[in-house]
């Protein structure tokens, strides 16, 4: 049996720069893990609950905590399903998902359980795949799950798959920024209705979009030279071009992700 907390992350920045032919936005943001978790357990069973060729082909899902989608339309089955498919052998476990992180709200909390997922299971059946294979699987899953794969402060390009850790300098405080032990991220979130990652892209105007590089481009050579964990003057340059799409009745938060959950930093 391994248990694994999984983190929700936020978008620093979040820069859509266009549209390609694949149907796949473009983007480049600062994404960093904050200390929201969910939490995914899997054991081994000596004997599958559902025989190879049926419905549930061996895994059997427990789900706890908030709501979230049952069995095959789980992101955690689907993950387990796939790593199975690809080291072609036969589903043997139980996963409990117990969820913290809030669906649909631009934390990544499918993502970074679906990560967790094959992370586990390469740890259980004796690593049968290299971190680029794995990376691959996560891609297939979806476009944020490789960030999951080793969740840190990190530069995301590309289609969101793209990962480039931001190496940061000593700090003058030993708390790094995102972490249990430095309380400075504040969430909270709008009441709206729960739309896709996808449904959130197609209604942007990307017109709009692009507009604030600069600044995450500023915000980078801060994180990369500066030896505080945060500073307040960098507030400013935190952007999310999804921030069209929601009414800003608080300056002071910061859209994270494709929304509706809204951050502050102190």
């Amino acid at each position: 049996m391994i248990q694994l907390d999984t983190p929700a992350k936020i978008n620093l920045t979040l820069d859509i720069l266009k549209k390609t032919p694949s149907g796949y936005h473009e983007i480049r943001s600062i994404m960093m893990p904050i200390s929201l978790f969910d939490r995914v357990t899997i054991r081994l069973i000596a004997k599958p609950k559902h025989p190879l060729g049926t419905k549930n082909r061996g895994i059997s899902l427990k789900t706890s905590g908030i709501a979230s989608p049952k069995g095959e339309k789980n992101i955690v089955h689907q993950a387990a399903t796939l790593f199975f498919k690809t080291i072609k052998k036969d589903p043997q476990i139980t996963i409990h998902l117990h969820k913290n992180i809030p669906i649909c709200a631009g934390l990544g909390g499918g993502s970074s359980d679906a990560a967790a997922t094959l992370t586990i299971l390469n740890q259980l059946y004796d690593k049968p795949l290299s971190k680029k294979q794995l990376t691959i699987l996560a891609t297939q899953i979806g476009m944020e799950v490789p960030f999951f794969l080793e969740p840190q402060l990190a530069l995301v390009t590309h289609f969101g798959e793209k990962i480039t850790p931001i190496k940061r300098p000593t700090l003058q405080q030993e708390r790094p920024l995102g972490t249990k032990e430095h309380p400075v991220i504040m969430l909270s979130f709008q009441k709206t209705k729960k739309r896709s990652t996808k449904n959130q892209y197609e209604t942007l105007n990307l017109a709009l979009c692009g507009k604030q590089k600069s600044k995450t481009a500023k915000l980078l050579k801060f994180l990369k030279t500066s030896r505080k964990s945060w500073d307040p003057s960098w507030n400013p340059l935190l952007h999310n071009d999804f921030e069209q799409l929601y009414e800003n009745n608080n300056s002071v938060k910061h859209l994270s992700g494709s929304g509706p959950a809204k951050f502050s930093i102190t």
